[in-house]
């Protein structure tokens, strides 16, 4: 581009040939361009071909530059006029450097293969190649006045006499200004055809004439047709919408739905228009490749994806640091992208855990009528619905919009898939094996409630209870205490895999969604309530832990009005029987 401008100015305009800092500046320039025309030419012969090329290209590069760029290049690269300057011939050869515009588009495509934005990209592609054209047929008028002659007044078709430049080792800045414009001017009369032209005065000057405004005819023309298209497919995307709203309005009328399901379809419509512009992300995730579409899902669910193996999958893997980036990009590629309207519910306390969730953008609010006091808000970085997600789990929380949320979910199926596919979380999956690094673990897990912290996330997905039993009463006659620290830390290696493998009960949520326990006190509790998972847990006592009053025991207390020790149910009988 910078050599379609200089050489026409320098034969037209200015020729730079004294010794000053810009035209210095420009010549250094332009020679800098010649050699990346050699270099150009020589890389464009010597490429070579591969598969993954042709799966970039989906042609043959070779064969292609040989039939569409070489000629051109070799035109452009090999300095003809330098030889025929020598031989006493005209400058004007010059313009052979300018032949090699004829490549642009193939390497305007190249620049903009992997973009993303092709409407706004073409678009100033296209006035970028107008101007150019523009700026041509105004040295062109500059190269016929010089040879016919300047005018001798303004309001003629030739240029006046005072564009002349009577110093051309010293031109004048306002003489050179002048004779662009004058230039430029007649370019966009001849284009446009909106502004004065005078008649030309000889034959050859109204054979230029009709020439130059057939050219800016067809430059137009095209340039009009381009932006036209280029409007169209900016407002593909809504007119597409506009027509499947469309649909689901006479869809909504035809089968008669109640006012709240047609204000809810309304609210999905207008968050999908206002928040994405109408574009369904997850058909354009699934066709990119998978490499990419695995990297774009990694960068917009960094914090709550790394939170998530954090808290979850790092504690059960004592593996090289690359074996967990490995398990984050197998999520990656799992993971859907669903987006939610205002006020709308996506998990619904009662139902089957299926799926969970990482909070990439909007806001929420978690409530539970048997488990929280008050809601709980999670924010971009947030991920929930984990617990219970491997054990068909009913649901014990409901999860709302506050706001409309762009979210990404990671379904049962998916993340079973997922622990399948690495050795450390297939092997804690089972109850029989352990890492081959069983000892180090063990060593460093010398407490139960660092045993407890390390594994209590991960079988927490796997949970299968129901939580409308987590508030269930239990007896407590004859009955003794026992510390469930001391009973895990004197277990031996065999009881310690048997421990880590039980489905420990109820747990609140944490501004991360994170599932956790406030103490050894509230594990004490739940357990002390299931007299199996006792059994499991002490297997050489054979007996149930003391019935001590912890907040949660004394809220289903005075909820249920039930004593500790529950007399069993009589048998009903019929009246008068």
């Amino acid at each position: 581009m910078f050599v379609a401008v200089m050489v026409p100015y320098q034969l037209t305009m200015d020729a730079m040939d004294r010794r000053a800092v810009v035209p210095i500046f420009f010549i250094v320039v332009g020679i800098l361009c010649e050699v990346a025309f050699v270099v150009d030419l020589w890389f464009s012969w010597h490429v070579r071909e591969s598969q993954e090329s042709m799966e970039l290209y989906d042609q043959q590069l070779r064969s292609v530059y040989k039939k569409e760029r070489m000629l051109w290049d070799i035109l452009a690269a090999i300095p003809f006029y330098d030889v025929l300057a020598v031989l006493g011939c005209s400058s004007w050869f010059k313009l052979l450097r300018c032949i090699k515009i004829f490549n642009l588009g193939s390497y305007f495509n190249e620049l903009n293969r992997r973009s993303i934005a092709n409407e706004t990209t073409s678009f100033w592609h296209v006035w970028m190649g107008y101007l150019l054209v523009i700026y041509w047929v105004a040295c062109a008028y500059l190269a016929v006045s010089m040879d016919a002659g300047f005018g001798v007044e303004w309001e003629g078709w030739l240029p006046s006499q005072e564009l002349v430049i009577s110093d051309p080792q010293n031109p004048s800045s306002s003489q050179l200004a002048l004779r662009l414009l004058r230039g430029l001017f007649f370019a966009m009369v001849t284009f446009v055809k909106k502004a004065y032209c005078p008649e030309p005065e000889t034959a050859s000057l109204y054979a230029f004439h009709i020439g130059v405004s057939f050219v800016g005819l067809i430059t137009m023309s095209y340039v009009i047709g381009e932006l036209a298209s280029l409007f169209i497919s900016y407002i593909g995307l809504e007119v597409g919408f506009r027509k499947n709203y469309i649909a689901v309005e006479l869809y909504r009328a035809r089968l008669r739905l109640s006012d709240r399901l047609k204000a809810r379809t309304y609210a999905f419509m207008t968050s999908l228009w206002s928040s994405h512009a109408g574009v369904n992300y997850e058909e354009l995730l699934a066709e990119m490749p998978r490499a990419i579409r695995t990297s774009c899902v990694l960068q917009v669910s960094t914090k709550p994806l790394s939170w998530f193996v954090m808290k979850v999958i790092a504690p059960v893997c004592w593996e090289e640091s690359h074996k967990m980036d490995e398990f984050t990009r197998s999520v990656a590629e799992r993971l859907r992208f669903e987006c939610y309207p205002r006020d709308e519910s996506v998990v619904t306390e009662g139902s089957i855990v299926r799926a969970m969730y990482f909070v990439i953008k909007g806001h929420l609010s978690m409530q539970s009528r048997s488990l929280l006091d008050r809601s709980v808000g999670l924010r971009n970085g947030s991920y929930f619905g984990e617990r219970g997600l491997l054990g068909c789990t009913i649901s014990a929380y409901t999860v709302r919009t506050v706001r409309a949320c762009d979210l990404l979910s990671l379904s049962s199926e998916a993340f079973v898939q997922v622990l399948q596919g690495h050795l450390f979380t297939r092997l804690a999956l089972k109850s029989d094996e352990l890492p081959a690094n069983v000892e180090g673990m063990c060593k460093a897990l010398k407490t139960a409630h660092s045993c407890f912290e390390a594994f209590a996330p991960l079988h927490h997905i796997m949970l299968a209870t129901d939580p409308l039993e987590w508030h269930a009463s239990f007896n407590t006659q004859n009955s003794s205490t026992l510390s469930l620290p001391n009973a895990l830390e004197a277990a031996d290696n065999s009881g310690l895999r048997a421990q880590l493998h039980q489905t420990w009960g109820s747990c609140k949520t944490g501004e991360h969604g994170m599932d956790y326990y406030n103490s050894d006190r509230e594990l004490l509790d739940y357990i002390r309530s299931d007299k199996d998972l006792c059994r499991r847990v002490f297997p050489e006592k054979h007996q149930e832990l003391p019935a001590e009053d912890s907040s949660r025991t004394k809220r289903v207390r005075e909820g249920e009005a039930q004593p500790v020790s529950t007399p069993p149910r009589p048998k009903r009988t019929r009246k008068g029987g």
